[in-house]
């Protein structure tokens, strides 16, 4: 049993993400791994084209950690940002994220650099 992650990419501007991005999709990976959605990537050329109002979900706090004034700031001009571009921001608000996380934290593979022992007995009766 295990907690599945992700990572994201990290580029230094929204053209290198925009490649990325499409890159990775281009390989399909839908078809070697079922736990992926298939999604091909639109790029951001194709949705300025289109002049669709792109909706974008923002989560201003989880529940459980408070983002730094730094960050907060930072969402909120990115949100201003995509207002004033004609787009739509939505809040979201997470149900139970704090529950889930101490789920995550027992069933964790690894806690505070420590390799744990899951046995399989435990979880199946």
């Amino acid at each position: 049993m295990g907690v599945a992650s992700a990572i994201g990419p990290m580029g230094r501007s929204i053209r290198d993400l925009d490649f990325i991005c499409n890159v990775l999709s281009a390989a399909e990976p839908w078809y070697q791994d079922s736990n992926i959605v298939e999604k091909p990537w639109v790029s951001t050329v194709e949705v300025q084209k289109r002049e669709q109002k792109v909706s974008i979900g923002v989560m201003w706090w989880d529940g459980v950690v408070m983002p730094h004034p730094p960050i907060q700031r930072a969402l909120k001009i990115v949100v201003d940002s995509l207002r004033a571009a004609g787009h739509e921001g939505m809040l979201c608000r997470p149900k139970m994220l704090s529950k889930l996380i101490k789920v995550v934290v027992e069933v964790a593979p690894y806690r505070h650099g420590e390799a744990r022992e899951l046995s399989v007995c435990a979880i199946i009766p």
